[in-house]
């Protein structure tokens, strides 16, 4: 069961990759809520990161969709010398516990989940006294709480890095890229792409259907255990 964070980024995902697959539902499933007994985690907190190095300068590194701060274990060791670093996890990723589900008559426009993390981060500045820090984003997700971080906190964060981001989600239907206004999107998601094709869709269809382990990495061997990652983190029923 995956937990819930930007649903519409998953289904345009699907859609880039040209997927000719018929969604595989399930009645039995409900991927709108969460196992009986799931300890969530606090909302606007990072529960779990990890800190290195010893330069001068400070650098937060958010991983992207599904991926936990193993991801950058190669980049904090080759950088050390020259940041201080802090790795999160953001909530729900890796062993970290999701925050709580946003109430059920509320909307994905509110990015619920998103603002949490930016609070923790926030947060996180506070304890370490960290004071215009770099901030680097990774993949889907990673990437847009950088930049929305930079926008929403310009006097906490002196540059932003984006690594493998999207500078912008274009849906393509029936191969005609198409452009929906911001209200669209968010009506749609809340109507149609969570209620009536994420709630009940399998666990194998949608990992089988989201980003291709060639989107990972060109090295095919890196690009599967990269999907493997990706497609592991789960909810424990």
């Amino acid at each position: 069961m995956k937990p819930r964070l930007i649903i519409i980024l998953m289904l345009i995902a699907g859609q880039q990759q040209g997927i000719a697959q018929l969604p595989v539902f399930d009645s039995t499933v409900n991927n709108l809520i969460l196992p009986s007994g799931y300890n969530t985690s606090e909302y606007g907190a990072i529960p779990k990161y990890y800190k290195t190095g010893k330069g001068k300068e400070a650098m937060i590194l958010i991983p992207g969709l599904g991926f936990d701060a193993n991801v950058f274990r190669d980049f904090t060791e080759y950088y050390r010398d020259r940041y201080r670093i802090f790795v999160i996890t953001i909530p729900g990723y890796g062993d970290t516990k999701a925050p709580a589900l946003p109430e059920a008559a509320s909307s994905y426009g509110e990015q619920r989940w998103n603002n949490s993390v930016m609070q923790g981060l926030l947060k996180l500045m506070d304890k370490e006294r960290l004071k215009k820090v770099i901030i680097v984003g990774h993949a889907t997700q990673g990437t847009q709480l950088s930049v929305q971080m930079a926008v929403k906190y310009p006097d906490k964060i002196s540059r932003v890095i984006v690594l493998g981001g999207h500078a912008k989600f274009i849906s393509v239907i029936q191969g005609t890229p198409r452009e929906f206004s911001l209200d669209t999107m968010i009506m749609y998601t809340d109507r149609y792409t969570s209620q009536k094709w994420f709630k009940n869709i399998t666990d194998q269809y949608f990992d089988d259907n989201n980003y291709s382990p060639s989107v990972y990495s060109i090295d095919t061997v890196e690009g599967r255990k990269l999907w493997k990652q990706v497609a592991a983190y789960s909810c424990p029923c």
